[in-house]
């Protein structure tokens, strides 16, 4: 049985932000600018099976840096 995904959108004048949540874990975060050129980039999510010591990149952006 596939698990229900939810996408929660937040937007303002400069970003738009899109927050996915798998059984209300959040599992991926996407930031938009609306401001300029810049490019948009993931916010890293630590899952929730991962100890806390254990917390690797979770946290910090990973850009997007090529689209093929």
């Amino acid at each position: 049985m596939p698990q229900a995904e939810q996408v929660a959108v937040i937007e303002d004048d400069g970003a738009r932000i899109e927050e996915t949540r798998r059984r209300g874990q959040v599992v991926h975060v996407l930031v938009q600018s609306k401001v300029g050129p810049a490019r948009s980039y993931d916010i890293a999510v630590k899952p929730s099976a991962e100890p806390a010591s254990q917390r690797g990149v979770s946290g910090r952006a990973a850009w997007h840096l090529f689209s093929f």
